[in-house]
């Protein structure tokens, strides 16, 4: 993940473990994005079940902003 500037955040599923949610932090999501088309990666999210025709990006944060106290 590394490789394409992805950085995995935080991970969570549903209670009957059908739907998984996962935030990521990336660089540039077109990256983000070659790293879920590369054929290891698919095979390793297939071996784990993952259903990839289900997968939807629900929303991408492009501006953010820090407070400090």
């Amino acid at each position: 993940m590394d490789k394409y500037g992805y950085k995995m955040l935080f991970a969570s599923t549903h209670d009957d473990e059908t739907v998984v949610y996962d935030l990521g932090e990336a660089n540039d999501p077109d990256m983000a994005m070659k790293m879920l088309s590369e054929p290891d990666v698919i095979n390793m999210r297939k071996e784990a079940g993952v259903d990839l025709e289900s997968q939807e990006v629900l929303s991408t944060i492009s501006k953010h902003k820090i407070w400090q106290g």
